[in-house]
């Protein structure tokens, strides 16, 4: 469902557009790291540079960010479409730092690129307080044997606080398959645990569990089985002057079908100490991937809060740091960010950064559906630039405008007409464009928003190729609304003309993904809701969504 209980209030901070994130599968993009004791919600869009929701003060609530490779994945529809669900979230106790480097994840790239993706379309939702203990159960139907359900389950008991979330989502009409007009399912399991001892306190050790199974069908009447593993601890340590925090993740990620059967396990660990009175922070990480066979050493210092005493208004973020790869040598990756306040509405900010990195397997392969796996992939090398411009209208509204410009070697999905399969590839590309983004709110009872992009993606290493899955331009309408027990929900994302194969000058066609949700609450326990899924979008070439699709459900609150 896509309101769901969460713990305490929030309030909004802005996006860090050139933060490094070692991001999961799942139902939100994933989250900057935050101070303890807060959480991250996402507009469920991706709306590039709005405003995102944090909860404070409470113990870690269990949103779980969905993992993502570079560029930022375009989320697609599905039976219900929950913005936030009571799943994990781990190692978000350290400070704010948007350019770290951090458990061993890739970056983020400029998040205007979009590409598809076999997952949800999260629309923007009020959210609920929702005191521990908590049980929530979610279930809802559709036509074509559809059905979803989502349990969600808290509590907290003096310094211990503990989480359960279990779902599960059958799509039998997940795309068609144009050539043979043959309907393709898709089935997924989810169970996820997080165990947190010393909530809001100087020591802090956090233990997650995550398991999550796919079945999809492939256009050979054949099924691909996808299953994922992942156990992660984390341990802070603050005292006066310093804040300490070790973490260690293994992930075990199986791919496996008639004529595939690829298996990943992914290492790693990571240490971090930051410096309080300076303020500076100093951190290693290493991961190794038994599918790639290379291993992954990154050491970074960084300081987030330089001021100027001349220039009060002028904060600049500055750090850097060396990253190792086996078999791809070593590189130095600065980074820079230098935010001026003009006035007390006026802000223009400025950043750079590069990035060094090996996509990771669960990413590629695990989340994206219909694709070939690639046994040779080279490390993503690029940089990035922004410039933003941002005018507060006023307490209720953000106008920015955002230019942004990535340079270097960086992941597209070309398509395989032999295999009706994308794979993924490693090119030299420049992309740059522009954003504008409007974000209007009242309270918890009305949010409006809408961004529009322009880009453009060249082959810089072959003038002949282009860049597949780069729309020229694409925008995003949101609005919902809550009184007297009703809530409405709408959402409309609209992908413009794309390159599908990089040796072609064929286009997929524009398209739209749209949604209208209304719900009613009975009571303070249940609240029915009626959902409508329209898609105008094509996957990939010869796979569009399911046209239309119709859901009905209900959210309870147990206790």
């Amino acid at each position: 469902p896509s309101a769901r209980y969460v713990p305490a209030r929030y309030t909004r901070i802005e996006a860090l557009p050139f933060m490094e994130y070692r991001g999961k599968k799942e139902l939100a993009p994933p989250s900057i790291q935050i101070p303890r004791g807060k959480k991250v919600y996402y507009h469920p869009l991706s709306f590039p540079g709005l405003e995102r929701k944090v909860i404070e003060g409470a113990p870690l609530a269990p949103l779980k960010p969905r993992k993502k490779i570079s560029p930022v994945a375009l989320v697609l529809p599905e039976l219900v479409s929950p913005s936030a669900r009571y799943v994990p979230a781990r190692y978000t106790r350290i400070e704010a730092l948007p350019f770290m480097e951090y458990r061993g994840k890739k970056e983020l790239a400029p998040p205007s690129i979009q590409i598809p993706r076999g997952k949800k379309v999260y629309y923007p939702s009020l959210r609920k307080e929702s005191p521990l203990p908590y049980l929530n159960l979610s279930v809802s139907l559709a036509p074509h044997d559809s059905f979803s359900y989502q349990l969600d389950y808290g509590r907290q008991k003096e310094r211990f606080t503990g989480y359960l979330s279990a779902g599960s989502v059958f799509t039998p009409h997940w795309v068609e398959y144009e050539p043979e007009e043959l309907y393709l399912g898709k089935h997924e399991e989810t169970i996820a645990s997080e165990l947190i001892w010393g909530s809001l306190t100087d020591r802090t050790l956090v233990l997650n569990l995550e398991r999550e199974v796919k079945k999809i069908d492939l256009p050979n009447e054949q099924e691909r089985n996808k299953n994922e593993i992942e156990i992660g601890a984390n341990r802070r340590q603050e005292w006066k002057t310093s804040i300490f925090t070790i973490d260690g993740w293994a992930n075990r990620s199986v791919v496996k079908d008639p004529e595939v059967d690829q298996e990943d396990i992914a290492l790693g660990t990571g240490l971090k100490l930051r410096l309080k009175k300076i303020p500076l922070d100093i951190g290693v990480s290493v991961d190794h991937s038994s599918f790639s066979e290379k291993t992954q050493t990154y050491l970074w210092l960084e300081d987030d809060a330089i001021t100027f005493k001349r220039i009060k208004e002028l904060t600049l973020s500055l750090g850097g740091g060396m990253k190792a790869i086996t078999g791809s040598g070593s590189q130095f990756l600065p980074s820079l960010k230098l935010t001026y306040q003009i006035n007390p509405r006026f802000q223009l900010g400025v950043g750079g950064k590069g990035h060094f990195y090996l996509a990771r397997f669960s990413d590629l392969y695990f989340l994206q559906d219909y694709v070939e796996i690639n046994e040779d992939l080279d490390p993503v090398k690029i940089w990035d630039y922004e410039i933003k411009l941002e005018y507060k209208l006023s307490s209720l509204a953000n106008l920015s405008l955002v230019g942004f410009y990535k340079e270097g070697e960086d992941t597209i999905w070309n398509w395989n007409a032999i295999s009706s399969l994308a794979r993924p590839e490693i090119r030299e590309m420049n992309v740059s464009g522009g954003r504008l983004n409007f974000l209007l709110h009242f309270g918890e009872t009305f949010e409006q928003g809408v961004s529009y992009t322009f880009q453009k993606a060249k082959n810089a290493q072959d003038e002949t190729m282009v860049i597949p899955h780069y729309p020229q331009n694409e925008g995003d309408l949101w609005l919902i609304g809550r009184r007297n027990g009703w809530a409405v929900e709408l959402g409309a994302k609209y992908i413009g003309k794309r390159y599908y194969e990089e040796t072609s000058e064929e286009k997929l066609d524009s398209g739209w993904i749209e949604r209208f949700k209304i719900s009613r609450e009975i009571g303070k326990a249940i609240e029915l809701f009626a959902q409508l899924e329209l898609n105008d979008y094509d996957l990939w070439k010869n796979y569009p969504l399911d046209r239309e699709k119709i859901s009905l459900g209900l959210k309870a609150k147990l206790y």
